[in-house]
């Protein structure tokens, strides 16, 4: 009696180690039914096959509601600028889980991960792995620090004036309404004036920078004005 309860107990115990229960759906299935993965330490995953699978399409789906491609234009920047961080933060994480990256105390006060949050800080976020260690004060300076140097290099750039000197029109060393100023008679010039000065008002909103247009507006306006007076 004694060796047959032992039996059991050990029939019990292979069955166990030959199967496992999804985190999602509930049931025990058998290992094969598990996708594998590094992050656990059985090797597999929490959820199996076909749970991960519905998982993945409804991700997908989710992701056609906000993709990148169907996004107006004033969001395409936004979007894929968050979409690099994200997926470098993502790499990030799974490098730290699978011991490819290891926490480093903060660079810059020697702080570290038992006493403070220490981030990975990415300089250029085009590299997902090169990063830089910083305690969550020191990573916030430096974002600051970012933040500033650019401000201070676009200042030291100089602006583009693209209501009254656009440089896509004064290539070539002429610029286009010089050139069709002296190529249209003063009734076909009057006309062209009136036709930017309805083409900037009617789209205003719908494409392009409204500031930049409302400026043509105003820009086109003044010319029509001038043009009359000195007729």
């Amino acid at each position: 009696m004694l060796f047959q309860l032992v039996d059991d107990a050990n029939s019990q115990k292979e069955i166990a180690q030959d199967a496992k229960r999804c985190n999602v759906c509930g049931e025990v299935k058998t290992l094969d039914q598990f996708y594998k993965t590094v992050l656990n330490k059985d090797g597999l995953m929490n959820l199996c096959r076909p749970c991960h699978i519905t998982r993945q399409q409804s991700y997908r789906e989710k992701k056609k509601v906000l993709s990148f491609k169907g996004a107006a234009p004033h969001q395409k920047y936004w979007l894929q600028e968050n979409k690099l961080k994200a997926t470098a933060h993502r790499k990030v994480a799974y490098a730290i889980k699978t011991g490819v990256l290891i926490r480093q105390p903060c660079e810059r006060c020697g702080a570290t991960h038992d006493t403070s949050d220490i981030v990975a800080h990415h300089e250029d976020y085009n590299k997902p792995l090169d990063v830089v260690w910083l305690c969550e004060a020191h990573h916030k300076e430096r974002h600051t620090e970012l933040a500033r140097m650019e401000k201070e290099k676009a200042a030291q750039e100089p602006q583009v004036d693209m209501v009254n000197s656009p440089p896509h029109y004064t290539h070539g060393g002429i610029e286009t309404i010089s050139y069709i100023r002296a190529k249209l008679d003063p009734v076909e010039y009057v006309g062209y004036l009136r036709g930017n000065i309805m083409k900037y008002s009617s789209r205003i909103g719908l494409k392009g920078d409204s500031v930049e247009d409302s400026g043509k507006i105003v820009w086109y306006a003044a010319e029509l004005k001038r043009f009359l007076t000195e007729r």
